[in-house]
């Protein structure tokens, strides 16, 4: 297993010099992390992860904001659960390729 972090998906194509995109700290969820960031009821949440399914705090996150906010959508990177419960969109990879695309799909 390589050491350190690697940048993946819409990250990745940040890294190499591509569209920006900004992972601000406060918005990372991670097993360490129980409480979800300050949103308004009505602002758009956007959850990017890799095999959401899998992960308790993942799950947890996701249905918090699911029953707090109308507008959630997940985008799971990594191979979903095959009832796509924790995926809206399942891009089956999370490849610097699969970051662009997604970035393309997001866009206006």
């Amino acid at each position: 297993m390589a050491v350190g972090s690697t940048p993946w998906g819409p990250f990745a194509v940040a890294a190499e010099g591509g569209t920006p995109v900004a992972a601000r700290s406060e918005w990372l969820i991670s097993p360490q992390q129980t409480m979800l960031p300050s949103l308004q009821p009505t602002q758009p949440v956007l959850v990017i992860g890799r095999d959401i399914h899998r992960h308790r705090f993942a799950r947890e996150a996701v249905d918090r904001l699911r029953s707090k906010h109308v507008d959630v959508l997940v985008v799971d990177m990594g191979w979903p659960s095959e009832d796509r419960q924790y995926a809206d969109v399942a891009t089956f990879g999370a490849s610097l390729l699969m970051g662009a695309a997604l970035l393309n799909w997001l866009a206006p």
